[in-house]
């Protein structure tokens, strides 16, 4: 989920393989019976602690080599007063140009945050397939 506050996104540094030391969106699995959007807001609460609105989904990425199929929301921020789970070592708001692109954990992370810069305007969706293989070490 592409969660902003005060026109900063919200990045979380990893605590937990694979990519422990980079940067992320919050996210991660579905439980059972969990729909998508109520995941979605899980994730940020577990890895957070902080509300999020969740607002319309901005893509759905396909990563068959590791059998993956990634949602991303749009999202607002109650607040930013966080409190970490023990999946994230920090979370920071940073401005787009700041978001530091090399330390980025996920290929779908990247993608997903560039549509949406070029997307803020409106509601549009993406549909991408990963063909290359992942690195996720």
């Amino acid at each position: 989920i592409i969660c902003s506050y005060n026109d900063k996104i919200l990045l979380t540094l990893r605590n937990i393989d694979p990519k422990k030391g980079y940067w992320c969106l919050p996210g991660g699995f579905l439980e059972s019976g969990e729909s998508p959007e109520d995941g979605a807001i899980r994730e940020v609460w577990e890895e957070c602690g902080v509300e999020v609105t969740l607002g319309s989904l901005i893509g759905v990425y396909s990563v068959p080599v590791v059998d993956q199929v990634m949602m991303y929301y749009r999202g607002e921020l109650k607040d930013d007063n966080f409190n970490l789970g023990f999946e994230c070592q920090t979370a920071k708001l940073f401005d787009y140009n700041e978001i530091p692109w090399e330390d980025i954990a996920f290929d779908a992370n990247k993608r997903s945050l560039k549509f949406w810069h070029c997307n803020r305007d409106n509601d549009a969706v993406e549909c991408f397939t990963f063909r290359e293989h992942v690195h996720l070490e």
